[in-house]
């Protein structure tokens, strides 16, 4: 499990604002195209630079990503918890590559 304590403040909030996008849609999970989403809003962070960069429109990019999160099961009614979502085993996965790939 990806210990929160050894992102960086950027990180932690990305993965915050991509909760609250989980949250926005009525989802149960935080998942790749959360955290993707998230950072491709930051108009200052570097993801949306990069895309640019790379000759691909952020702005295209981030429809595409919202057009991805909008498929995601949406939990509502009584029963939901609308407080509470949990990080998928996919994107903790990724999170803790990630972590690897910034110590080498």
């Amino acid at each position: 499990m990806l210990d929160p304590n050894r992102l960086t403040e950027n990180a932690r909030n990305a993965i915050g604002d991509a909760q609250n996008i989980a949250l926005e849609h009525h989802n149960q999970f935080v998942d790749t195209e959360h955290l993707f989403l998230a950072l491709m809003r930051q108009s200052e962070g570097l993801i949306p630079n990069i895309i640019e960069k790379m000759g691909v429109s952020a702005a295209d990019v981030q429809s595409e990503l919202n057009q991805a999160v909008e498929r995601i099961p949406k939990v509502t009614g009584t029963g939901a918890q609308s407080a509470q979502v949990y990080i998928t085993s996919r994107l903790n996965r990724q999170l803790i590559q990630a972590e690897k790939e910034a110590k080498n």
